[in-house]
């Protein structure tokens, strides 16, 4: 309750302790709380240091420790290495890759394991940054990755490695650090390359104070080169925005079924189309979806949605009727099927699309009720009356036609006319 702490001591650089790496003991497990379970989702990684969880549920696993220190690991610079690094388990040889996991069948065990990239080198850049903003010690990692040469960044300006745009952020982040409003700085920013270019960096920093004044000395500064995924989110972007650009271009809203997890996505123009606001959280139960619809298509829809989440062929599209939120019925065609499957088969995720055929509805309602009047009227005229295709094929023929030609139209429907 009362422990023993040493007396402090003054010296021009403070003492690091940093906590050192223990694995978990064999068979041994986090206490879940009560009603959950806890299990490992993977074993076996070499000093796993970062994840990264992939849109698709696939897991990123950086494997990484120190880079191997020099021989003559002396003066400042070597003693900085090996406080930063020796109490983090970081005595041992680094794997430096990333590996992929996969949960295939959703057990909540990885089965796939494969490496994603490998040879990184270190992938964590570490610097040492005085109460002067001055570079007191970078490791090889982040020299390469910046383009610098050992020691080029030494004695120089910290923020000169900011990308000019980034500075105001990132100097607001470390003003925070200093007034005492948050512990580090967690940021994702750009760097200057030392060919000119930006690059995406996830920049962790905290702050070493004294033992004696607590006033800050140093930073400890971590840089983690994510240019490569910021890249990717950008184009991923782009290319969700065209999608979705078309797609509401031509007025088609967009569902998301998590089968297994019962959960449900809708698109801006999915909640346009009936009237619900975008903000508003949806009800996803089925039972509050077949409220909306009309009752006469109630059962014909709960049939066709339980072939399609099994993934059986021809019940991939549907019409039906839904009550919009000012009151009135309308026309949804909605198409849709599997995209993701377990191990045996099962459908997990499916996705869809709705389109507002009301126009189309009424439209053809229309043209069936003036088919229907001219079908009387001609019925009741007294001339004979025969109809044909493009192909001069009888189509229609009236009572009058069927007792001059001797032919009754079911007959003579399909025949040529000569």
């Amino acid at each position: 309750a009362n422990p023993t702490l040493p007396p402090p001591s003054k010296t021009l650089i403070p003492t690091v302790l940093i906590a050192p790496a223990k694995g978990w003991p064999d068979g041994a497990k986090p206490m879940p709380a009560e009603g959950t379970s806890v299990s490992a989702f993977a074993t076996g990684l070499d000093h796993p240091r970062w994840i990264y969880v992939l849109p698709n549920g696939d897991v990123l696993v950086a494997e990484a420790s120190a880079p191997p220190q020099p021989e003559n690991n002396k003066g400042l610079k070597g003693w900085i290495m090996k406080k930063l690094t020796g109490k983090a388990g970081a005595g041992v040889p680094s794997a430096n890759r990333i590996t992929l996991l996969r949960d295939a069948d959703g057990d909540g065990v990885a089965e796939v394991r494969s490496v994603f990239l490998e040879d990184l080198n270190s992938p964590f850049g570490m610097a040492l940054i005085g109460i002067d903003s001055r570079t007191i010690y970078v490791n090889r990692a982040y020299e390469a990755m910046l383009g610098f040469a050992p020691d080029e960044r030494l004695g120089r300006e910290s923020e000169e490695a900011i990308f000019v745009d980034d500075r105001a952020a990132v100097a607001l982040r470390f003003a925070q650090v200093n007034d005492g409003e948050v512990e580090e700085v967690r940021i994702e920013c750009r760097m200057n390359h030392k060919d000119g270019y930006p690059l995406w960096v996830l920049l962790s920093a905290a702050l070493l104070r004294s033992d004696t004044t607590g006033r800050p000395l140093y930073s400890i500064v971590q840089i983690i080169n994510i240019d490569r995924q910021k890249h990717t989110e950008a184009a991923l972007a782009e290319s969700e925005s065209r999608w979705n650009f078309a797609l509401e271009s031509a007025g088609q809203g967009v569902w998301d079924h998590d089968i297994r997890n019962n959960g449900m996505f809708y698109s801006r123009m999915w909640r346009k189309m009936r009237g619900i606001p975008e903000d508003e959280q949806v009800d996803s139960s089925e039972e509050k979806w077949m409220a909306r619809l009309h009752p006469d298509d109630v059962q014909r829809v709960r049939s066709v949605i339980r072939q399609q989440d099994r993934g059986d062929d021809g019940y991939d599209s549907i019409e039906y009727r839904e009550r919009h939120r000012d009151g009135h019925y309308i026309w949804v065609l909605s198409r849709g099927k599997p995209v993701a499957w377990d191990a045996d088969g099962v459908p997990l995720r499916t996705v869809g699309t709705d389109t507002d055929i009301t126009r189309l509805k009424h439209a053809e309602a229309e043209l069936a009720e003036e088919k229907e009047r001219l079908r009387v009227t001609l019925q009741s005229i007294g001339d004979g009356v025969i109809s044909t295709d493009a192909g001069e094929r009888v189509s229609f023929m009236n009572a009058i036609a069927e007792a001059m030609t001797g032919w009754r139209e079911t007959e003579a429907k399909g025949r040529p006319l000569s």
